[in-house]
């Protein structure tokens, strides 16, 4: 397949998917992303509302294309849209109302405690639900030969509770009640697979894979799990359901990363390392010197890792590992040269 947006799509994918299998082709993946010079940029469309600019179907694809035909993808990078109504988008889609302002979202519901989500299921009729699915169906027609369409950005079942009853509800029911906390998950859980495989069946059916929130492309499925609500003396007590989510959800997908949130310390990071269908993990930037501890720990488990990073740690990380196999980097440039010249210092590390 060849796209507009990434005349080498074959090639950067083929590195890719050596990635996932812990494999190395010509040299280390790495995805540099940088805007092309101002005067090449097209002018992006600014929304007359903060209402049109989350729900308004035309102003959503077409900034996406203004935006993703203002880059330039080196490397492994990607263009990607993903149909968005923020991160809670699973609550909204279980019954909260998604509140928008400008920059985020956020979640209002009427349920006050654990026991009331036993029962939640999807309304084919809920409007979040039918904006998504309206809107992925018509950019796929959009971005066909031009750039890819990602899945939608399900939300860990976990932040789903925690958006619905708040994150110390559901972090103080793991701790007084963790076996309502982990049947409420599984009930989540079963809704999540069956979401995804409904949003990922016509990705499947276009590409043959899936990509996602990371600008990552898979043959087959694949997604990002992420745990964002809680504070490090809150994932203590919800850490073993965690596990268990992130070993279920991966065990369902063809390839998987779970993002290491900030709150982890080593112990917990060492409990999600040892999910055997988890493929691999992603940094979001963070301390370089802690990222190295990571790595290691990840390589040392057979687990790939994805990591964002300043492009100024790319050489200073690089140098630590003589055995690269199983990393990926991305990172931002000030501009096409620059990227270029990013793929090409850190090749000289294969």
């Amino acid at each position: 397949m060849i796209l507009k947006l990434k005349p080498d799509f074959k090639e950067a994918v083929h590195r890719i998917e050596a990635w996932w299998h812990y494999e190395i082709t010509d040299r280390i993946p790495v995805a540099v992303t940088a805007l092309k010079d101002p005067v090449l940029r097209p002018a992006v469309p600014k929304a007359g509302s903060t209402a049109e600019k989350w729900w308004g179907k035309d102003f959503v694809l077409e900034s996406a294309y203004a935006r993703l035909t203002s880059n330039v993808y080196a490397g492994e990078a990607l263009p990607v849209f993903i149909p968005d109504l923020g991160e809670n988008i699973l609550a909204g889609l279980l019954g909260g109302d998604v509140i928008f302002s400008d920059d985020d979202t956020k979640i209002e519901s009427s349920f006050s405690s654990l026991s009331g989500l036993s029962g939640l299921s999807l309304d084919p009729e809920n409007a979040y639900y039918l904006w998504l699915k309206e809107c992925s169906n018509r950019a796929l027609k959009k971005a066909r030969k031009t750039y890819l369409v990602g899945m939608p950005c399900l939300q860990n079942p976990l932040d789903c509770i925690a958006a619905l009853i708040s994150p110390g509800t559901a972090a103080d029911s793991s701790a007084g009640n963790g076996e309502l906390l982990a049947q409420t998950a599984e009930h989540l859980q079963y809704i999540w697979k069956n979401v995804y495989a409904e949003f990922s069946s016509p990705l499947l059916k276009e590409y043959g894979g899936t990509a996602g929130s990371l600008n990552l492309f898979r043959k087959g499925t694949f997604h990002c799990i992420a745990l964002k609500s809680f504070s490090p003396e809150q994932t203590e007590s919800i850490l073993p359901v965690c596990v268990n989510i992130v070993r279920v959800l991966a065990a369902f997908l063809d390839s998987s990363l779970f993002c290491i949130p900030s709150s982890f310390n080593r112990e917990q990071i060492s409990s999600i390392l040892d999910i055997t269908p988890l493929t691999g993990i992603c940094i979001d930037r963070g301390n370089p010197a802690e990222a190295v501890h990571i790595i290691e720990a990840a390589q040392t488990s057979g687990k790939c890792v994805y990591i964002k990073l300043d492009k100024h740690d790319i050489e200073p990380l690089l140098k630590e590992f003589p055995n690269p196999e199983g990393v990926m980097l991305s990172t931002h440039a000030r501009n096409e040269a620059e990227a270029e010249e990013i793929v090409r210092k850190t090749a000289k590390f294969t």
